[in-house]
């Protein structure tokens, strides 16, 4: 029997989980001064300098240094961030942070978005995004049996690194709204190829529940980690609408 805990605070301060208890952390985390996730006050990124979007960063991916296995993985799907004229490298701060802070990083996979949003203008079409992997220690796991048909030839998702993932436009029904929700099957890959059943998973920036949905169906337990609580109406809706039921599911507010 699987456990899943939904906690409504900020990853910034991880106290739910034992240290060296997740076996793989997935997270797509806010971009900086991008989205407005209706959480002025304590929002990561939004109404704050760039400088002090990294700290907090900085301090979200200590702990989860801290709660992850010896042998376990971090995957980061993030982009470049251009403001104005300025062209903000936030994949680049992130590695220099992370393996600062002991990580080892490992890959940089591309996701390719065949459905990427055009853009206007003199800029090129957005088409890819990075998923940035890294693990705790030199010796990880990884399931290289693991596999998927993104191109001609269905061949062990480990030899890869680009993913061909389409990802869907719009909000979950008419009366659920969320500006950034990134596929299932992103996370899904990532935690079958970075753990096995009944191991346990955590996402930091919970969103729309997309972690706990990938983590429910590849039979993980799950942490994932929301400040904004007006999403859980939205994740209650996701959640039935997958399984019918979310009793084994706790959620914890502040």
């Amino acid at each position: 029997m699987t456990f899943h805990k939904i906690i409504f605070a900020s990853s910034e301060n991880q106290y739910h989980i034992p240290s060296e208890t997740v076996q793989v952390v997935v997270t797509s985390p806010p971009y900086w001064d991008l989205k407005n996730y209706d959480n002025n006050i304590n929002q990561i990124g939004f109404n704050e300098s760039y400088e002090l979007y990294l700290e907090r960063m900085n301090k979200v991916w200590a702990e989860c240094h801290r709660v992850l296995k010896s042998a376990g993985s971090l995957f980061v799907n993030i982009n470049y961030r251009r403001n104005e004229n300025q062209l903000l490298r936030i994949q680049d701060d992130f590695i220099r942070q992370l393996v600062k802070l002991g990580f080892i990083f490992q890959h940089k996979i591309l996701w390719h978005k065949p459905s990427g949003i055009p853009t206007a203008g003199l800029r090129l079409a957005d088409r890819y995004e990075y998923i940035l992997h890294f693990s705790k220690n030199p010796q990880f796991f990884i399931n290289p049996e693991t596999s998927f048909n993104d191109y001609k030839n269905k061949l062990p998702l480990a030899i890869y690194d680009s993913w061909r993932i389409v990802k869907k436009a719009g909000s979950i029904g008419k009366q659920f709204e969320h500006p950034a929700m990134f596929p299932d099957e992103l996370a899904q890959r990532a935690i079958a190829i970075a753990s096995l059943p009944n191991e346990t998973v955590l996402d930091p920036f919970l969103g729309s529940g997309t972690s706990m949905i990938a983590a429910i169906k590849s039979q993980r337990n799950c942490y994932g980690y929301e400040l904004n609580l007006g999403y859980k109406p939205l994740m209650v809706h996701r959640l039935e609408k997958e399984f019918g039921m979310f009793g084994n599911i706790e959620f914890v507010e502040k």
